[in-house]
C-alpha cells in the first residue's frame, strides 16, 4: 500500500474504501490520516513508557480540533470575529490546491474549498487586526468587512394573527421573513417547534401561509434561511404566534419579532429581543412622500416634517371606523413617563418649555375601516421643536415618538391592559399591541465629522423613594454575540453626565465598566462594548442631560457600515417586571460622503435634476436604470412601501442601462433605490402593472 502523503483523499492512494469524509456538504478538508498519538496498553509492562506507546492513527476526532485549535488561534489574535468570519476567513485561506490534484478530481464539489491551512489563516487575520503590522484596513479579512456582517432573520411581516377558517372574509395568516445581510437567491426551511398546534402549507417556501390550527391555537415555528454568498450565510430565528379565534384587533408592532400578543412575549422566547422602542411601523419623512424609511426630524420655522404609522388590522373581523389614532413626541429621555411626558403638561429641565406635545389634535385622526388583514399608513405633518431652545448652541435634537390606537372612546380606550400613568411609557407599549414607539436613530459619520446626541435620564416618577440605577452603552454585538463589528476600532465615543448625576456615581464607588473618566469634566469614555455605569442614585421625577459624542477615529476605515448602539437605563428594583427603564438606540453609518441632511427652505424651492432615469415607469417586466456620467458601481434594490426588500442587483451604470426584472412581483407601487460606493442613495417610486 502506498501511504498518502501529498493531500490525497483517500487513506491509501487508489484505495476507495478508506477515505475522509466526503459530501456536498463538507466544507474544509482538515488532517485526519497517520497522524502522531499516544496508545494506552494496560499490558504493556514497559518500565520507561508506563502502558503507553508512540503510534499514528487516522479520524474525524483528530480533524476536528485541528480546526477548532485554528479558530481559537484567530480568536486569541482578533477576538471581535463574529462565527461567520471565522467561518469566512478558514475557507478562503484554504489550501485549494489539493482539490486539482489527479487522484481527488473524482471527489469534485466533495471535498470544500480545500485544506486546512492554520499557517495562512493567522496571516490573514492579522491583515484584518488593527495594531498589527500587517494590518490593512480594506483587507477582507476584519471584522468591519461589510461583505461579512453576520446574515440575520429580524422576525416576519404577518398580515393577521386570526386563526384560518375564522376571519369573516376569508384571510389567513400569510408569514413574510425580514432578513438583513444576505444575498439572494435564498433557500427556506420551516420547522415545527413543541407546542406548536398549527399547519403551514409548505416548509421550503419563502412566504408560507397558516393554513390550519387546532387545540390552543399555537403557530410555534424555527425558520432556517440559506443564502447564495460566496461562502454560504445561514441564520435562523422561532417564531411563537398566539392565534385569534374571533373579533377585530387595530394594532401596530413593536418589532419584527413582535407577535403581537397582549403583553408582548418576544423576550421570553430570546431575551436579546427587549427593544420595544423601534417600531417599524413609526417612521418620520422630510416630505409628504410617502415613502417608508427613517428621516431623523429637522427643525424649521417654515416647514413641516410628516409622521407615518401604520394601522393593522390583525384580527378576525372588520374593524369599525369609530377607533381613533393619537400621535405625540417627546424629547429623548429614558423615562418618558406616560402621559405627564408627552402631552405637554412635563417641562424640561430648569424651563417651562413643554417635554413634549401631541401632534394630532385631541379628538385623533380617524382610522378608515379596515378588513381582517388590512392595514393602512396614516399620515401627520408637524413641525420639530427648535433644538437650541432645549440645548443651546446646537441645531438638532432626538425626539422619540408614540402611536395610541384608541379602539373605545372611554378610559380604557379599549386598552387590554389598562395603562399606567407616572411610570415608564414602555411598561404600557408591551402590554398593549395598539401603543407603540420609536427612539432610534441614525447618523452619517465622515472624516472630520462628529455627532452629538442629547439624552434625559431620571427617577421613575411613580417610585416614593430614591432608587439605584445603572446606565448602560452597548455594542449591538455586547447583546448579540455573534454579531460582526468592531466599533472600537472606528469610533470614539464619549458620554458627558451631568455634574448631579456625575456625583451620584462617584458617591457610589464608581462601580461599572468602562475605559476611562475625567472628574473634571464629568465625561466617561466608552470601550466600544460594554460600558456600565452602576449605583447611581437619582431622587423620582428628576431629570437630568446625558451628551453622547460618537467621533470617527483618525485614520480609521470609513467603508459603508452601519454600528448599532444601544443606551440604557436599568432599575435595580424587583417591582418592575422589566428592570430596563428606558432605551435609545443610534444607528452610526460610516461613509466616506457627505452625511445627509434636510435641505434648508430656501433650497427646496430648487428644481434638482437627478442623474439617474428609470425606465419605463409603469413598467409590465423590466426596469432600465442608466446613469449620465462616468461608469459607476451601484446596488439597485426594490421594497414595497413598507420597506421589505424584494430584489436586490449589483452592477456598473452609465449610459449603458442597468436592469432589474419586476416580473416575479404582483402589480403595485414599489420603491427602488438607487445606491452608489460612496453611500449616496436616490429612491424612485415605481409601477408595476
Amino acid at each position: 500500500m502506498i501511504f498518502n502523503v501529498k493531500g490525497v483523499h483517500e487513506k491509501n492512494i487508489g484505495d476507495t474504501i478508506d477515505t475522509y469524509q466526503h459530501n456536498p456538504r463538507v466544507d474544509l478538508l482538515a488532517p485526519a490520516i497517520r497522524l502522531g498519538s499516544l496508545a494506552y496498553d494496560p499490558l504493556n509492562p514497559d518500565p520507561v513508557f508506563r502502558h503507553y506507546s508512540w503510534d499514528a492513527n487516522w479520524g474525524t476526532s483528530f480533524a476536528g480540533p485541528l480546526v477548532a485549535g485554528t479558530a481559537g488561534l484567530m480568536l486569541s489574535e482578533n477576538s471581535c470575529l463574529s462565527p461567520y468570519q471565522l467561518e469566512y476567513i478558514l475557507k478562503k485561506s484554504a489550501n485549494s490546491s489539493v482539490l486539482g490534484l489527479p487522484e481527488n478530481l473524482k471527489y469534485a464539489g466533495r471535498l470544500g474549498t480545500g485544506a486546512l491551512d492554520a499557517g495562512q489563516t493567522l496571516l490573514n487575520v492579522q491583515k484584518g487586526t488593527p495594531n498589527s503590522p500587517t494590518f490593512n484596513p480594506q483587507s477582507e479579512f476584519g471584522c468591519n468587512n461589510p461583505a461579512t456582517r453576520t446574515f440575520i432573520v429580524q422576525g416576519v411581516e404577518i398580515n393577521s394573527i386570526c386563526k384560518p377558517g375564522a376571519a369573516s372574509n376569508g384571510v389567513i395568516p400569510k408569514l413574510i421573513p425580514i432578513l438583513t445581510n444576505g444575498t439572494p437567491p435564498y433557500t427556506y426551511r420551516w420547522e415545527y417547534l413543541p407546542g406548536n398546534n398549527a399547519t403551514l402549507d409548505a416548509l421550503n417556501i419563502a412566504e408560507p401561509q397558516i393554513i390550519a390550527s387546532t387545540g390552543n391555537n399555537v403557530a410555534f415555528f424555527r425558520l432556517t434561511v440559506y443564502d447564495n454568498s460566496p461562502i454560504q450565510k445561514v441564520a435562523s430565528n422561532s417564531f411563537h404566534i398566539q392565534l385569534r379565534t374571533s373579533g377585530w384587533d387595530l394594532a401596530s408592532r413593536d418589532l419584527y419579532m413582535d407577535m403581537l400578543d397582549e403583553p408582548n412575549t418576544m423576550s421570553t422566547y430570546d431575551p436579546r429581543t427587549y427593544n420595544v422602542w423601534k417600531s417599524p411601523d413609526i417612521w418620520n419623512r422630510w416630505e409628504a412622500d410617502d415613502l417608508y424609511g427613517m428621516q431623523k426630524p429637522e427643525y424649521f420655522t417654515t416647514d413641516s416634517n410628516y409622521l407615518y404609522v401604520r394601522v393593522r388590522n390583525v384580527g378576525c373581523e372588520a374593524a369599525p371606523a369609530t377607533a381613533k389614532l393619537k400621535l405625540y413626541w417627546t424629547v429623548a429621555s429614558t423615562t418618558e413617563h406616560w402621559k405627564t411626558d408627552w402631552d405637554g403638561t412635563a417641562y424640561f429641565p430648569g424651563t417651562s418649555l413643554p417635554l413634549g406635545k401631541m401632534i394630532t389634535p385631541a379628538s385623533g385622526l380617524s382610522i378608515p375601516v379596515l378588513q381582517p388583514g388590512e392595514s393602512v399608513n396614516i399620515r401627520r405633518g408637524w413641525r420639530a421643536p427648535n433644538p437650541n431652545d432645549y440645548y443651546p448652541g446646537t441645531d438638532h435634537m432626538e425626539n422619540c415618538f408614540l402611536a395610541r390606537i384608541e379602539q373605545s372612546a372611554s378610559a380604557p380606550y379599549g386598552m387590554t391592559i389598562p395603562e399606567l400613568t407616572n411610570m415608564p411609557v414602555s411598561i404600557n407599549v408591551i402590554n398593549n399591541n395598539n401603543i407603540a414607539t420609536h427612539n432610534t436613530w441614525s447618523t452619517d459619520l465622515h472624516p472630520g465629522n462628529q455627532h452629538d446626541f442629547f439624552m434625559l435620564v431620571g427617577g421613575v416618577a411613580a417610585l416614593s423613594s430614591n432608587t439605584t440605577y445603572t446606565l448602560q452603552l452597548v455594542n449591538d454585538k455586547y447583546i448579540n454575540k455573534h454579531f460582526a463589528g468592531d466599533l472600537s476600532s472606528v469610533i470614539k465615543t464619549t458620554v458627558t453626565l451631568d455634574k448631579t448625576v456625575y456625583n451620584s456615581w462617584k458617591a457610589g464607588g464608581f462601580k461599572g465598566t468602562y475605559a476611562h473618566k475625567n472628574d473634571a469634566t464629568y465625561q466617561v469614555t466608552f470601550d466600544g462594548m460594554n460600558m456600565e455605569l452602576q449605583n447611581i442614585i437619582l431622587k423620582p421625577n428628576k431629570l437630568f442631560p446625558v451628551k453622547i459624542t460618537f467621533e470617527l477615529i483618525n485614520g480609521a476605515e470609513t467603508t459603508d457600515y452601519t454600528y448599532t448602539v444601544h443606551f440604557r437605563q436599568i432599575a435595580e428594583i424587583k417591582s418592575l417586571n422589566n428592570p430596563i427603564v428606558g432605551n435609545g438606540s443610534y444607528e452610526l453609518n460610516t461613509k466616506a460622503s457627505k452625511p445627509q441632511q434636510r435641505p434648508s427652505p430656501e433650497e427646496t424651492g430648487k428644481t434638482t435634476k437627478s442623474a439617474y432615469s428609470v425606465y419605463p415607469n409603469p413598467t409590465y417586466d423590466m426596469i432600465s436604470v442608466i446613469y449620465e456620467g462616468a461608469r459607476k458601481e451601484v446596488t439597485l434594490q426594490l421594497t414595497d412601501l413598507v420597506g421589505r426588500v424584494l430584489l436586490s442587483k449589483q452592477g456598473q451604470i452609465d449610459l449603458a442601462p442597468l436592469q432589474i426584472s419586476l416580473a416575479p412581483l404582483p402589480a403595485g407601487m414599489y420603491i427602488l433605490t438607487v445606491k452608489d460606493q460612496s453611500g449616496a442613495t436616490e429612491q424612485f417610486k415605481v409601477v408595476k402593472q
